[in-house]
Parts: structure tokens; sequence; C-alpha cells
């Protein structure tokens, strides 16, 4: 009889011979403290795993707002042509808003018009959540290859591609700045995270976009801070610490 084979038949016959084991038994007192830990030991840990940071705890609604990620660097923006308008997007490495970021997203508009817009949109986190009667802070970086130029800032619905709110942004020049606005949602409006986010314009020329972003109402009215909802939670259980980023994602 080959050795492995006899060495496997005797431990099949140790096994089945060996007397048959009680089950463990765990007691517990839960009324005798046995030792005392700090309450400074309580505390909470955060880790950047599906999404929990960006598109989770922080309250920004534009993914790829620093235009870079993704496929050709666009990843989750797309082209819109509306009606007769002619456009195309690219990620541009010759220009951005900064030296520390010195790519963007540029829009080369052929042909456009008041009923035939072009721009490009932000699908969001998988959709972009919208409240009614809700105030969200949008800014981005642009510049235009002509001085002058507007920009039109659009929520619109998925399903029925309805602009929810729309804010225009007039006097985008050839240099790269800054440009802030509010968009107040309609009081009516069902919540629903089935929106997304259009810049568009109605004229032809070269326009460059970075920097885009979204945000709602921040815990404590921190200018690009934190979801509300989740800091609340968060806030409620009264950590004596909060561990960021967390464990595997710091090693």
């Amino acid at each position: 009889m080959p050795l492995r084979l006899a060495a496997v038949l005797l431990l099949a016959v140790s096994a089945a011979s060996a007397p048959a084991q009680a089950p463990a038994t765990l007691s517990i007192n839960d009324g005798t403290a046995k030792a005392q830990s700090s309450p400074m030991l309580y505390g909470l840990m955060t880790e950047e795993i599906n999404y929990s940071y960006d598109g989770g705890l922080y309250g920004e609604l534009v993914r790829n707002r620093v235009v870079g990620g993704g496929f050709a660097g666009l990843g989750h923006w797309a082209l819109v042509q509306n009606g007769t308008a002619e456009a195309t997007m690219a990620f541009d490495r010759s220009t951005g808003p900064s030296t520390a970021i010195p790519s963007s997203m540029k829009l080369e508009v052929k042909a456009a018009g008041p009923d035939s817009r072009a721009g490009v949109e932000n699908e969001g986190y998988w959709g972009i959540p919208l409240r009614p009667d809700t105030r969200y802070t949008a800014s981005f970086y642009a510049k235009a290859s002509r001085p002058d130029r507007t920009v039109t800032v659009t929520l619109l619905d998925d399903d029925t591609g309805r602009a929810l709110v729309s804010e225009q942004v007039a006097g985008v020049g050839t240099d790269w700045k800054q440009y802030s606005l509010t968009l107040l949602t309609p009081r009516g409006l069902a919540a629903s995270p089935r929106r997304h986010l259009l810049l568009s314009v109605t004229e032809p020329g070269s326009y460059w976009f970075n920097l885009v972003s979204l945000f709602p109402p921040t815990y404590r009215d921190r200018k690009g801070g934190n979801r509300i909802d989740l800091m609340d939670k968060l806030a409620a259980m009264h950590p004596a610490f909060l561990r960021l980023p967390g464990g595997n994602y710091l090693e």
C-alpha cells in the first residue's frame, strides 16, 4: 500500500474512534464589571471603500470635478448637442486653471443657438439627488476663445429631460476665472436621485472648463463640507475620536 494512502486511512480511523466532545459553553455575568476602559477608546473609523467619502460623506455632487479621471480624462462627462447644434468635447492637456491643474475639458462648438444648445453634462454619483425648495451652490472655472460669453448652468430630470432650475453666468472671458451661483429647486419637486448637471452655451467658439462643483446644504453650513444626514448620525454617537482615513487605506 502506498505510504500516502496508508497515512490517510490511519487519520480516518483515528477520527472515527475519537470520543465525541461536549459542546462548549460560554457564561457571561453582566452584573459585575471586571475591568474599566477609558471613554476615550470609544470612537469611529471611516475608510474610503465603496465611495464612502467621494459620493458619500463628502457633499460634492459632481463626479470627476477635477477633470482628468476615467477614459480619456472625461469619465462621467458627456457631450450634449440639442437641435441643430454641432460640437465636440476633448481632454485638453495644454491649458488649465492653475499650474497645479494644467489640463481641462474643452468644448468646441461649431454651431449653436438659443434653441440648439451645445454643452457638457455630468451624471454625478449614479445620478444627482435633488430635494425640493433647496439651495444648491454651483461653481466652475472657465475661459472662452472670445470675450463676454454666457454659460448656462442647468439641473435636469433624467427621465423627462426637463430643466428643473437654470441660471445664466455672463461675462465669461478669455482668461481662467471661477464663477459661482446659487440654484434654488422648486417647492413641488419630488425628491429623486435621477437628475444631472448641464453646462451649455448658445454661441459658437471654444470653451474650457474645470473644477466644476455642485454642493447641497452642508453640515453646519461649512463651505465645501459634508452631508448633513450622515454627519448628524456620526455626531449622535458622540465619538471620542474619528480615525481618518481608516486602517488599510492608511497602510
